[in-house]
């Protein structure tokens, strides 16, 4: 029931309204989630490879993070992962902080290399600062961050990471920044860096 009565007012049912969209979001992500999940074993099972779990384009936000890490870290799922493509999302700072702390660092995901966060433009600083300072302290051997919408303010926190990647070995190897607006200098920087 709206509390308009029924005639539609925005403003009277803006509360309303915005709790069915998250109810609406939430279901949507469990099911892509879920079906994601079940794809992912059954190729497991017939392969007996590390394949890639992709929910590329899916609306993927910070709520999603949080099943997606439950989803993840079971035993069918998690010790055959090896890419991650979370590309196009729309997942902020605490979707960042979740990746890092309960996926990118889990025990029960030990052959992740490559994650896709490409066309994230909504993770913004602080979730780009989280995930560079991460960086260095993960398995990753690839991570795109393509039109993420990153500029010059961005850059100090990836070259940090980056030399501290060089300096304790890490196994990051390629960084993905294509579609950035990253000048010339600040590319340099990164070379420099890495």
């Amino acid at each position: 029931q709206l509390p308009s009565s029924g005639e539609l007012t925005v403003e009277a049912d803006r509360e309303v309204i915005v709790a069915i969209e998250g109810d609406i979001q939430k279901t949507y992500t469990d099911f892509v989630v879920l079906a994601e999940r079940e794809r992912f074993v059954s190729k497991t099972k017939s392969s007996q490879q590390q394949t890639i779990f992709t929910l590329c384009g899916k609306q993927i936000n910070d709520a999603g993070i949080d099943i997606l890490a439950r989803v993840l870290n079971q035993p069918a799922v998690g010790p055959h992962l090896q890419t991650l493509d979370l590309s196009r999302n729309t997942f902020q700072a605490h979707g960042a902080t979740v990746l890092i702390s309960q996926i990118l660092r889990s025990n029960s995901i030990m052959h992740l290399k490559n994650l896709d966060l490409a066309g994230n433009g909504s993770l913004g600083s602080e979730g780009m600062r989280i995930i560079c300072e991460a960086l260095p302290r993960t398995r990753l051997v690839t991570i795109s961050l393509a039109d993420c919408a990153l500029t010059e303010a961005h850059m100090p926190p990836l070259v940090d990471s980056l030399m501290t990647c060089r300096e304790e070995g890490a196994s990051l190897e390629k960084v993905d920044l294509d579609g950035n607006d990253i000048s010339d200098d600040a590319a340099h920087e990164l070379l420099v860096a890495s």
